[in-house]
């Protein structure tokens, strides 16, 4: 235990690839989150059997059975540190690769089996005492990535874990320096034929959405009540919503009507590397979407503002990425 602010102010998020599932381990990065909702979430079960004489249900009747963990993490998404969050994402085994100065992050897409985080969250009471809870075996089962007008590059991570401790130190935490997030200033939109996407105007806010189904009660009578690895068992659902002004009927409109498969592209730029003329980013690819919705719609004397939403399908060739620039020589 240490000391700090006795607020949200004095908490602390860090992680750590963890292996095998459901084990312990140190803290390797921190973030600088916005918001947290990581529990434990103990069954328990109240006996119910009628004795003699009896008005209540007895306290000796009452047993814990299973548990889980369960929440969200709410955090800007920045040029570096983050590379594990996205392999927990797709999937893939991404190896930073040195490149002139710098390091380049492929993420493909890939099965989550084998991919856990361990979380520890440091909790300040009142008189400044931070109270460590340390969550294990978390799976990251939906993420949503979110930008627009005026606004950093937001991430919510929605977890799901196996079981929490107390008993394991808490890390000091460090954070990573000259370390800005991305934002609406360095962010383009771009669409078109796979390997040829242009830059699209009208896009005010871009919303992407990966959830991955898990079977997440994989219980079963081994003395524990802790689930087991959960395994993917239902397709995996991509979508997105775009905020746009009226400026192109042919970039949206049309694409809709005419039920024509794109490929988009979401990229962030940040400022350039040290020592190179390359700059910190992140690059989500979306191979092959369809557009779900929608038609123009005038509501007023404003600008017309319609709201396209759109569904990634597979084509059989291209699988969704992201590709992240920094210094980051490990994940």
């Amino acid at each position: 235990m240490t000391t700090s602010v006795g607020s949200g102010i004095g908490s602390s998020l860090g992680f750590a690839a963890e292996s095998p599932y459901g084990t312990f381990a140190a803290s390797t990065r921190w973030v600088e989150f916005e918001s947290e909702s990581l529990t434990w979430v103990p069954k328990r079960m109240q006996g119910l059997g009628l004795y003699n004489g009896g008005q209540f249900q007895r306290d000796d009747t009452r047993v814990q059975t299973t548990e889980t963990v369960n929440g969200d993490i709410k955090t800007a998404f920045y040029a570096k540190g983050m590379g594990l969050w996205l392999g927990n994402v797709f999937g893939g085994s991404a190896t930073p690769v040195s490149t002139s100065g710098h390091y380049v992050q492929t993420h493909t897409w890939g099965d989550l089996y084998g991919h856990s985080l361990a979380i520890q969250k440091g909790v300040p009471q009142l008189n400044g005492t931070i109270e460590r809870y340390n969550f294990l075996g978390n799976k990251v089962i939906e993420t949503t990535f979110e930008c627009g007008v005026d606004e950093y590059l937001m991430a919510t991570f929605k977890v799901d874990g196996q079981t929490y401790e107390e008993t394991s130190a808490y890390g000091s935490p460090t954070y990573l320096t000259a370390n800005p997030p991305f934002s609406f200033n360095g962010a383009t939109f771009k669409m078109g034929a796979y390997g040829s996407e242009v830059a699209v105007g009208g896009v005010r806010k871009f919303t992407l959405s990966i959830k991955r189904p898990l079977r997440v009660d994989n219980f079963y009578l081994d003395g524990t009540g802790l689930k087991h690895e959960p395994v993917m068992n239902g397709f995996a659902e991509i979508t997105g919503t775009l905020e746009t002004d009226y400026v192109d009927k042919t970039a949206f409109v049309d694409m809709f009507v005419a039920d024509t498969a794109q490929s988009i592209v979401m990229q962030f730029l940040g400022p350039n590397i040290p020592s190179t003329s390359v700059p910190y980013s992140l690059t989500l690819n979306v191979p092959n979407v369809r557009w779900d919705a929608d038609m123009p719609l005038v509501g007023g004397p404003d600008i017309v503002q319609p709201k396209m939403t759109f569904t990634y399908l597979y084509d059989l060739s291209h699988l969704p990425s992201a590709v992240y620039v920094n210094t980051d020589s490990s994940l």
